[in-house]
């Protein structure tokens, strides 16, 4: 869905990163990701929601790197 509609994927992504689960952090790190590649401020902010919400989550390494590539 990101390729074909964008903005329905990043709606996606940001209902379910409201949730305290796996879906949220998931979904919480691919809207980060997604908006890495057009609105870096915004990735910068949700990188940062990501980190203090799921410190430990599956991808928490990828997004300090990502986080620290931004900051660049």
């Amino acid at each position: 869905i990101e390729r074909r509609d964008r903005a329905a994927a990043l709606a996606i992504y940001r209902d379910l990163a409201g949730r305290d689960d796996v879906w949220g952090s998931n979904a919480l790190y691919a809207l980060a990701l997604l908006e890495s590649r057009t609105e870096p401020a915004t990735a910068r902010r949700d990188l940062g929601r990501y980190l203090r919400r799921f410190p430990d989550g599956a991808n928490a390494a990828d997004a300090r790197q990502l986080l620290d590539r931004l900051e660049r």
